[in-house]
């Protein structure tokens, strides 16, 4: 038996399910519940089947495992979140498959304090998309990519900008968002900004749960937002989608309607096309 554990963030559990949506492989999903919410809302929609996951409590605080990051590497609820994990292997042994984590990252740090051999689905520089293709062997990025609707006409498009991002440096800082909301109106389009927990003008809509930013991007026709889990629920949802990103940053985390369609600029060098380029062959 394969079986994945899903210790991550947010958007790496949108790509997983999609991928495993996507396969004929079986597979027995482990996930840290701190991600049960998002599976929760994701349910409401109707947009994912009812998955068989198994989740289980590791005390994860951070949107992750915090053994993951650099900031809580050396934390104590990621020395207990570990432990957790090193328990729940002991007594539900993999004996006749192989057990995998989302990315290689401190792989060997994390078999050493578990006691236990993982594997990682995603090696250094390669886009995760299709590294997750490849281990399942679900059709490749660039086919389902093409199931995303295009545009044709932008006047009158409802463009949604979501400019908030788990992690500081990947926000929209406000002069690149007020460059993105005048470029929409020159197109004759209209936006709505979605913040995460507070409103920072009188217009802004704010969104407190997974349900409400999953309400906001299926209301709009098109999203801008950064390398972020808005991102990944865009793809998910087959909605057309533009990504910003720091300059020098990764770009393994980009989805295939992003790459196939060069969907995607960095933040001090903004490409304000994206919604001519949206419905490019």
């Amino acid at each position: 038996m394969q079986r994945i554990f899903l210790l991550r963030a947010y958007g790496d559990f949108i790509i997983a399910l999609q991928a495993i949506i996507k396969s004929n492989t079986k597979i027995h999903i482990v996930a840290s519940d701190h991600l049960k919410p998002l599976y929760k809302a994701l349910l409401a929609t109707n947009a994912i089947p009812n998955l068989s996951i198994e989740f289980i409590a590791l005390g994860i605080q951070h949107g992750q495992l915090g053994f993951f990051t650099n900031k809580y590497f050396f934390s104590f609820s990621s020395y207990q979140s570990l432990q957790r994990l090193k328990y729940y292997i002991q007594s539900n042994p993999n004996t006749s498959g192989v057990d995998y984590v989302e990315q290689h990252r401190r792989i060997g740090f994390l078999n050493f304090l578990t006691g236990h051999i993982f594997k990682a689905v995603v090696q250094r520089n390669i886009n995760i998309y299709q590294a997750y293709a490849t281990w399942l062997s679900a059709p490749s990025i660039k086919e389902v990519a093409t199931n995303t609707p295009k545009m044709n006409d932008v006047n009158g498009l409802k463009v949604l900008i979501i400019p908030d991002a788990r992690l500081q440096k990947r926000v929209l800082q406000p002069t690149l968002l007020n460059q993105v909301k005048q470029y929409v109106i020159d197109k004759a389009a209209t936006y709505k900004v979605a913040r995460m927990k507070q409103a920072l003008e009188g217009t802004d809509m704010v969104y407190h749960n997974f349900d409400e930013l999953i309400h906001y991007i299926l209301a709009a026709d098109f999203v801008v937002c950064s390398d972020s889990l808005p991102a990944h629920l865009s793809y998910l949802f087959n909605k057309p989608h533009y990504i910003f990103y720091p300059k020098n940053g990764m770009t393994q985390f980009f989805t295939p309607y992003a790459l196939l369609h060069n969907s995607v600029g960095h933040f001090e060098q903004p490409n304000f096309s994206f919604l001519n380029q949206s419905g490019a062959a």
